[in-house]
């Protein structure tokens, strides 16, 4: 094979590589991608936006949390992703239902370190645990904007889940 085609088809993987960065939708209607947001946070890969359109996103599962812990949790986060709404006012996250369990539900959980999250334009409603369980303390990121909760306990934020 020539030098100039061995050159030429390494950059081409470089730049594929680069450019890799996926965007999915979540609607509740189904014309997105996804009608559940951990369907589409589990297909995505760190640095990938996830797009979540009007309505209000109930759907919960188990997270394990510390000391043999389980809780509820809307949306379980294991890497890096940026996370926006249609607007505070469209977008709601949280449980349509009581406490599942003792320990709460929670809008957002990660024990994950180091992470970068980008929240904007949504509301966590209605979580008896806090609204986002995310560690900052390790050395991960929380970037919000235009993001509001409604009944949630203690205001909403826990930044460090060690």
């Amino acid at each position: 094979m020539k030098p100039r085609t061995i050159l030429f088809l390494s950059l081409l993987l470089f730049l594929s590589g680069a450019v890799g960065a996926a965007t999915w939708s979540v609607e509740r209607d189904g014309t997105g991608d996804f009608t559940v947001i951990q369907d589409a946070v589990d297909a995505a890969e760190s640095g990938d936006t996830i797009l979540i359109g009007p309505g209000r996103y109930p759907e919960t599962s188990d997270f394990d949390y510390y000391y043999n812990q389980t809780v509820q949790s809307c949306i379980k986060l294991e890497k890096s992703l940026a996370i926006i709404g249609a607007g505070k006012d469209q977008t709601f996250i949280g449980p349509d239902f009581g406490n599942k369990n003792e320990y709460g539900t929670y809008g957002l959980a990660s024990r994950s370190t180091q992470l970068q999250l980008e929240l904007r334009d949504l509301t966590f409603i209605d979580c008896d645990g806090h609204a986002v369980l995310f560690d900052m303390e390790s050395g991960g990121r929380l970037m919000m904007d235009d993001v509001d909760t409604e009944n949630c306990w203690g205001g909403g934020f826990e930044e460090d889940c060690r």
